[in-house]
């Protein structure tokens, strides 16, 4: 078993896993707090580091001890629980309740700006079509 793993190119695997994830690749290692061009390096290395892999996993919330097994070797690299886990009902619903009063005030800012957007294009058009008679008087005279 441990000859099979070394076989195992973890850069590849951490790219394979991030590219069928719905999230962009982009995202993902910014989040890990990676720079993009960092990624290349990442996948294309065969003995990737499993601190890294895990940090990946945490931005995606998967634990990768399925890919690697060995990972489970080390608590320290476990996947953290989100904070969403931790909140029971109560918590939950007092925060999809703010998040609701978040959602109506903006929607009611965005409604209103536009109407005022509705307002400046009705206003432009009326003072092109004053210029267009201001020209047309300018020219008669």
């Amino acid at each position: 078993m441990e000859k099979d793993n070394k076989n195992i190119n973890r850069g590849k695997i951490l790219h394979e896993v991030l590219k069928n994830h719905p999230r962009r690749i982009k995202d993902i290692v910014e989040d890990a707090g990676y720079k993009y061009g960092t990624f290349y390096k990442h996948k294309n290395n065969p003995e990737l580091s499993y601190e890294i892999i895990a940090k990946y996993g945490k931005v995606i919330g998967k634990d990768f001890s399925v890919e690697f097994p060995e990972m489970m070797d080390f608590p320290s690299l476990a996947l953290i629980q989100s904070h969403f886990s931790n909140n029971g009902p109560i918590d939950l619903k007092k925060e999809l309740e703010e998040l609701r009063e978040k959602y109506s005030s903006f929607l009611h800012k965005h409604n209103a700006i536009l109407e005022a957007n509705i307002e400046l294009r009705e206003e432009n058009i009326r003072l092109k079509e004053l210029i267009a008679e201001l020209k047309v008087n300018k020219a008669k005279k």
